[in-house]
């Protein structure tokens, strides 16, 4: 990571309104502060397997197919502000892990992308920093901070998903599974890439009515719903094949507990596949990816490929020693 001699706090000195503050004391990870309107909405989605929407049980036999895994990782702090808009340092990245007997092998560097950036409002009048990426996020002087600070993650998750589609372009064999939607994935690879999406998350609802929800309840570890079309849109990308998937007894927890979504290309070889995947996954439940509190949703492998991309994130010494403070 290339880090300018000229730190931020000399950078805006000229800057009116500027200032630089220490990041919070606490590691404080900004996630998502909103969601959109499209996302809150539940509604029922089209079968596009041709069977009642009940439980499916899958069967496994504890080996899985899945030879490499990605995913994005992003670090974002508050580090000051111009005017009342906050002015951000994001590290976004992205990997792809490889298995080899049965060993999780670190990405080289065709498979690794990350970068530190200052992130700052279009209107804020605060130029690149020497050494630094630099994004310009579209905040007007009469937003809130709320809204410049929903604004600005949207542009870092922007680029972190840039990260990782960015990546999967050059991925051509084995069976790739990618933690989250793969819709923007599919935009930007060939026809002849096998990959499978994991969603932990449950943002938007594919069922809307009561008796689907309660089929989506009632799932026993091991059982899946029947596939539907996750239709397409700007946020999640190409349309794809979905289902939802128990991995853990939810008994005493919450109905979310241990309950994955997960996507396929809209193909019938891949729909065809659906029950040999799903086994796949219950393979991949142990070992637990404790202590995350995710462990319930989270694969193992998507756990190491995580953890490995934020301890290439830089550190808090070296974002103060950038601020100049």
């Amino acid at each position: 990571m290339a880090v300018s001699i000229l730190t931020l706090r000399d950078h805006l000195a000229g800057v009116p309104d500027a200032r630089v503050v220490a990041p919070g004391r606490r590691d404080e990870e900004l996630g998502q502060f909103g969601i959109s309107p499209e996302e809150s909405v539940a509604y029922d989605a089209e079968l596009v397997e041709d069977r009642p929407f009940t439980a499916i049980p899958v069967s496994s036999n504890g080996d899985s197919g899945f030879t490499h895994f990605l995913d994005g990782a992003q670090k974002s702090k508050i580090v000051g502000y111009a005017g009342f808009a906050p002015l951000m340092l994001a590290h976004t990245s992205a990997g792809i892990f490889e298995r080899r007997d049965r060993e999780i092998v670190p990405p080289d560097t065709s498979f690794y992308s990350g970068e530190l950036e200052l992130v700052v409002p279009e209107s804020g009048g605060v130029p690149p920093l020497p050494g630094l990426g630099y994004i310009t996020v579209g905040i007007g002087l009469q937003d809130t901070e709320i809204v410049a600070k929903d604004r600005m993650m949207n542009a870092i998750s922007a680029r972190r998903d840039e990260r990782e589609t960015e990546i999967a372009r050059g991925y051509k064999d084995g069976r790739l599974l990618i933690d989250g939607g793969i819709g923007k994935v599919l935009e930007r690879v060939t026809r002849d890439v096998w990959l499978v999406g994991v969603v932990k998350s449950h943002q938007r609802q594919y069922f809307a009515s009561r008796d689907r929800r309660r089929v989506v309840q009632d799932l026993k570890p091991g059982e899946r719903t029947p596939a539907f079309l996750r239709e397409r849109n700007q946020k999640q990308g190409k349309e794809a094949y979905s289902f939802y998937l128990r991995l853990f007894d939810s008994d005493g927890q919450s109905p979310l507990f241990g309950l994955i979504r997960v996507e396929i290309p809209a193909s019938q070889e891949m729909l065809g596949q659906v029950d040999e995947i799903s086994g796949w996954m219950m393979a991949e439940r142990s070992p637990l990816s404790l202590p995350d509190a995710r462990y319930d949703r989270m694969i193992y492998p998507i756990r190491l490929v995580e953890q490995h991309l934020k301890a290439r994130q830089p550190s808090d010494a070296s974002l103060r020693a950038i601020l100049g403070i």
